[in-house]
């Protein structure tokens, strides 16, 4: 159902005539010419044939089946012209025109241009909005986020579609948001709409570059191609984004690449949400700092400072760093992490849990759930562990075991250098060493090839002797390649159980002999023998025993025995 509304002046003046100024005219004669002037119009238009007719106000407006309005033009012109078609002209300009669309009799969006040129034909009706044009929203559906605003420098509207289009570069907003781009292509509502070329779309959150992006208004969602998105100094890049429409919160796929000041970042998707400041990555490679990371997944801040990390391989300075999950990043220096694996020139170290954090050069690795280390120089495990590089030292604690050179010491806690060369352990001490000796003190210090025993040590050493193995008891036991002495209270045992007792006692390995000093007493169980004297010889190749200034079961100057251990 179509209508033509004329002005309605001209049709009152005509009705008074010449009444006078004073004198009331009746509301009957005033319809009545209203009626007159708009049946005359009609008339007119119908046998215009081409012929233009200007009207000075006025509306067009039309309707649906069920006779609620469907569209209304207004101007402060109209210029019709061609034939009548459903009591609308075939063609009509407006100028300074307003147009209203509705949705099931609702207003569902509003138009304004300098000029509109209305079509009518067997396909419809059509709008051509030129010089400058404005279009707004309408209805329940923008809730708080306002009305979606478009303005353009010239728009078509395809009423039967329900589509509109402009072009010429076109600004579209919705509360803060705010859009820009060459061409557009929306529903009447505006709930949706398509714009094209040089998209540039800004919010208090940030903005993005988009060859192309369809905005959702009513669902509040974004799809974009061809993608840049920055905020502050971070600018991720990729094919497709889905985000809501202040693209806040978001998803980048294909080629995506993060960059910021710290480095760049490079994955099949990205995901970001600058309201909660994170970037998150998946099967990402991050350069930067000096370093290379990738990771299974990765998860930073806004300005790409690394939050947390799973499978994570860390390059830096020559150094690799394994991890199943790591997090506590200060910069690319320090985190901590889970299964543990780092390596550098021949160390390597792995731990189920442990902290990395760059020193200098170096790095100094701490682990206190259990770690191993080595290098070619040895190795070391503990509860505890802390390696520098940087000063060269292992501390470790909580059942310590440290190799070097064939030897294994164990204790409580361990102080060394990298080379294993100079340490300190404690703590129920227990040493193997290369040839099978065996040695256990409180306190053990290695110092180089000698290691000095103390605390209460026993020394059980190997001899190629016929008697077997030997073992000395002290105060404290000085041991190396070339043999061992101890001292404070020392006890020789050999392994048929012959014993001596004296201040101090050194076995010469080289020789094969024991030598002790200081007031010996010796005893052999299996012949019920005692002897004391002042130095015991004790050659274990030949086993042959010599004591001198003997006294016991015999006194004489020297004794001498043989078999006798």
């Amino acid at each position: 159902m179509n209508y033509l509304c004329l002005s309605l002046g001209l049709a009152a003046m005509l009705a008074v005539g010449c009444a006078r100024q004073n004198e009331p005219v009746p509301a009957q004669i005033v319809r009545e010419a209203a009626r007159r002037e708009v049946e005359a119009a009609r008339d007119n238009l119908s046998g215009l044939k081409g012929a233009a007719m200007v009207m000075k106000g006025g509306e067009l407006q039309g309707g649906d089946a069920q006779g609620r309005p469907l569209w209304s033009l207004g101007a402060s012109e109209i210029r019709a012209s061609g034939q009548m078609r459903g009591g609308l002209p075939a063609r009509a300009t407006l100028s300074n025109a307003r147009a209203t669309l509705y949705r099931e009799g609702k207003p569902e969006s509003s138009l304004r241009a300098p000029q509109i040129t209305f079509f009518n034909s067997a396909n419809g009706v059509r709008l051509q909005l030129q010089g400058g044009i404005s279009l707004q929203s309408a209805g329940p559906w923008t809730g708080a986020r306002g009305a979606v605003k478009v303005r353009a420098v010239r728009g078509d509207v395809d009423v039967k579609t329900r589509v509109i289009s402009a072009s010429g570069g076109v600004a579209m907003s919705q509360g803060g948001v705010e859009v820009t781009g060459q061409t557009l292509r929306a529903q009447t509502s505006l709930q949706k709409a398509e714009i094209a070329g040089k998209v540039r779309a800004k919010s208090p959150n940030g903005q993005i570059e988009a060859v192309s992006a369809t905005y959702d208004w009513k669902k509040g969602r974004l799809a974009a191609q061809t993608v840049t998105a920055r905020r502050e100094d971070t600018q991720i890049t990729g094919k497709m984004l889905e985000a809501d429409t202040a693209a806040t919160r978001g998803v980048l796929r294909g080629n995506v690449v993060a960059k910021s000041a710290r480095g760049s970042a490079r994955a099949p998707r990205i995901d970001f949400d600058w309201g909660k400041d994170f970037i998150s990555a998946a099967n990402a490679i991050f350069e930067g700092q000096g370093a290379t990371v990738r990771a299974a997944k990765v998860q930073t801040d806004k300005q790409m400072r690394i939050a947390s990390a799973s499978d994570l391989t860390l390059q830096k300075d020559g150094a690799t760093l394994r991890a199943a999950f790591a997090n506590g990043f200060d910069g690319l220096e320090r985190l901590r992490g889970r299964e543990v694996r780092f390596s550098r020139g021949d160390l390597t170290f792995s731990a189920p849990s442990a902290e990395a954090r760059k020193s200098g050069a170096g790095w100094i690795l701490t682990a206190t759930n259990g770690a191993r280390g080595q290098n070619a120089s040895g190795r070391v495990s503990a509860a505890r562990v802390m390696w520098d590089e940087s000063s060269k030292r292992v501390e470790a604690s909580g059942g310590v075991t440290m190799q070097k050179d064939g030897a294994t010491l164990s204790g409580a806690t361990l102080s060394t250098d990298t080379k294993f060369q100079n340490a300190r352990l404690s703590g129920n001490v227990r040493g193997k060493m290369k040839d099978g000796s065996t040695l256990s003190s409180g306190k053990l210090e290695k110092r180089g090839e000698r290691y000095f025993a103390s605390d209460g040590a026993t020394a059980r050493l190997k001899s190629s002797g016929a008697v077997g193995d030997v073992t000395l008891r002290g105060a404290q036991i000085e041991a190396d390649a070339a043999g061992a002495t101890a001292s404070g209270g020392v006890t020789v045992t050999t392994a048929t159980g012959a014993k001596a007792h004296a201040p101090r006692a050194v076995y010469n390995r080289k020789t094969g002999k024991i030598t002790a000093t200081g007031g010996v007493d010796f005893f052999d169980p299996a012949r019920g023998l005692r002897q004391h004297g002042d130095t015991l010889v004790v050659d274990l190749g030949r086993k042959t025993v010599s004591l001198s200034n003997s006294r016991g079961q015999a006194d004489m100057k020297l004794f001498e025995g043989k078999d006798l251990f």
